[in-house]
């Protein structure tokens, strides 16, 4: 979370952005332990940053990368893969959440499945399109093997 967040001097207080778009957690997961606690602490410094976020369901960032909402995690990596240098499942995700952002803002042409998908998403008012800001996976910490 110091890495994430760090009063100002971590990843979000480095990279300002206008909008972050964050995986919102499963339903059945809303008291999920070290993530829900990692996603509020997020939330908090984006309050206290004035970054505007929009939260993304699991099932329209899987349908959104594979077509399908109950797609697996692999599935989800495979497609992302295909599209950019992406090393892990977390990093997929973060690639399809700013390709979801950018698709919102920047006029492109959308499938109506895609268009479905954004429509669904409570987009918040942007002034001017933004980057989209997306949290890479942390550095590991100096107990965590690097295997």
């Amino acid at each position: 979370v110091r890495h994430i967040a760090g009063s100002g001097r971590g990843y979000l207080g480095a990279n300002i952005a206008e909008l972050a778009v964050i995986e919102d957690l499963p339903t059945h997961a809303k008291s999920a332990g070290i993530t829900g606690m990692v996603q509020g602490a997020v939330r908090v410094e984006l309050m206290r940053l004035g970054v505007p976020y929009v939260l993304v369901t699991p099932a329209s960032l899987k349908k959104w990368a594979t077509g399908k909402g109950n797609a697996d995690k692999d599935a989800v990596l495979v497609k992302a893969a295909r599209r950019w240098a992406v090393a892990d499942n977390n990093q997929a995700d973060a690639a399809w959440l700013k390709d979801m952002g950018d698709a919102h803002f920047d006029g492109r042409d959308l499938t109506q499945a895609q268009a479905d998908i954004l429509r669904q998403i409570d987009w918040p008012s942007l002034a001017v399109p933004a980057p989209v800001l997306t949290v890479p996976s942390p550095a590991p910490m100096p107990w965590e093997s690097a295997s």
